[in-house]
């Protein structure tokens, strides 16, 4: 059933970004488990390892970035939902899988740096980008939410000073 859009308050930036990371917790903890479990656990290669715990951590930050972090930010359909969830994939997925992978392979494979040590490296490293991304591409404002919110501002119009001194048009 669907609802009609009222426009409501945006968050602010500061107080979106501590949801985005208090979420992203949450999924740091999904990707470390898996990270121990296959890599330490089963003798799985690191990098794949980690490769599956992030895609596993995306998927679980996005549902609840969803309901909490850009809750105002509803979809309104199944299509669109559907759609958000493959440009968070795109995204934040491709940023956080290229990134680990990089990261593992140089820091882990090559330096010899510890796999856990590596994992909140990457994570760190990748936030910010997947914030940004999230917040203008992926959670981005819907053309009706646009429209609503315009209306329910006041034009901020100023109007031209009249011309001075200007010749008349012939």
């Amino acid at each position: 059933m669907n609802q009609p859009l009222v426009a409501q308050p945006e968050e602010s930036l500061f107080l979106r970004w501590l949801k985005f990371n208090f979420v992203g917790l949450g999924g740091m903890i999904v990707q470390s488990l898996l990270l121990a479990i296959l890599a330490n656990g089963l003798g799985w290669r690191d990098s794949l390892a980690l490769v599956i715990g992030v895609e596993c951590a995306v998927i679980n930050n996005f549902f609840w970035h969803e309901k909490w972090t850009w809750k105002e930010r509803k979809a309104t359909r199944w299509r669109e939902r559907i759609l958000r969830f493959g440009r968070f994939n795109i995204t934040n997925g491709l940023v956080s899988i290229g990134g680990a992978w990089m990261l593992m392979e140089l820091l882990h494979e090559r330096c010899h740096l510890p796999n856990q040590l590596v994992n909140l490296i990457s994570i760190v490293a990748c936030s910010m980008v997947n914030f940004g991304l999230s917040h203008v591409v992926v959670f981005r404002r819907s053309l009706a939410e646009e429209t609503i919110s315009a209306k329910a501002a006041p034009a901020q119009i100023t109007p031209l000073p009249p011309p001075a001194n200007r010749p008349a048009n012939r």
